[in-house]
């Protein structure tokens, strides 16, 4: 009974809070590196959806942030979306993928020859800077200036 991995969840909220973040999993053969948020809390995932379901500038930005090159070794972005349409959504929408999605993470395998090559301090901190924008976004768009980010309410994880 011992794990044979060391894992960490970073953001501003911990790992119950509102925020979007990062995750480092190391492990021999198995490590990687992941973004954004996972299982948001009901007004958080709501926010996120909206954003999408209004399609302008935001959205747009969103687009803009998953087709630069430095996200390209992330993708494709993991939604685990839903069979059906949110109830209040459109249920034709071109972002329905994203209106539908449960979760919006990006992930990136890392080999063990580059952590030997490079380290894991470079590995990660590159990963960090690549994904910043996308969680930046997913941050403005699920909590209200006014909001505790610590705040998330009595549901259970």
């Amino acid at each position: 009974p011992y794990k044979p991995w060391l894992s960490a969840w970073m953001s501003p909220g911990g790992k119950n809070g509102a925020f979007a973040g990062y995750y480092i999993h190391l492990a021999p053969g198995a490590t990687h590196f992941s973004a954004g948020i996972y299982v948001p809390v009901k007004p958080a995932l709501h926010a996120l959806r909206s954003a999408f379901a209004e399609d302008g500038k935001d959205a747009r930005a969103f687009d803009r942030i998953l087709a630069a090159r430095a996200m390209q070794p992330y993708l494709p972005l993991d939604t685990e979306p839903l069979r059906v349409t949110p109830r209040g959504f459109p249920k034709q929408h071109r972002r329905l993928p994203l209106i539908r999605a449960r979760n919006y993470l990006v992930r990136r395998d890392v080999p063990d020859r580059e952590l030997l090559d490079r380290g894991a301090f470079a590995v990660f901190r590159d990963a960090i800077r690549a994904t910043a924008p996308f969680v930046r976004w997913l941050d403005a768009h699920t909590i209200a200036p006014d909001q505790d980010p610590f705040d998330v309410g009595d549901e259970e994880f």
